[in-house]
């Protein structure tokens, strides 16, 4: 009985489609991970704007405000990351008992700048609304 055993050429081979797969499965691992601190960063964009629009509805319910805020910029540093804010109050076109809050959060990626936006609507303070107590 003949035993038949793999030529050196086939077992190159088979490690050149071995590692073509491995290859394959490493970039793919890659550009996942990539994806991952791409949704990870603009996640983290939103709880700075929702954090920013929570700061505003506070200051517009503190007994010591003057009026609404109506622009205000500023820079938090998260996931060790700076991001930038804006935002914008004003009455809301359709009721005077609603302020439209807009807030835009950037941040440098590479050589571009990415955004996020924001645009929600908050009840006017009681005091506000029936004319001051």
């Amino acid at each position: 009985m003949k035993r038949r055993a793999f030529t050196m050429v086939e077992i190159m081979v088979a490690v050149v489609i071995l590692s073509a797969g491995l290859v394959v499965v490493y970039e793919s691992l890659l550009k996942s991970l990539d994806a991952f601190q791409t949704f990870e960063t603009r996640l983290t964009a939103q709880l700075v704007a929702d954090g920013a629009v929570a700061n505003i509805e506070r200051q517009m319910r503190s007994p010591w405000r003057a009026t609404a805020p109506t622009q205000q910029k500023g820079t938090t540093l998260a996931d060790g990351r700076t991001f930038t804010w804006q935002t914008q109050v004003m009455l809301a076109q359709a009721a005077q008992e609603l302020y439209q809050v807009s807030v835009s959060v950037s941040w440098p990626e590479g050589s571009r700048t990415r955004s996020v936006q924001r645009v929600t609507l908050l009840a006017a303070p009681r005091e506000t609304a029936e004319g001051g107590t």
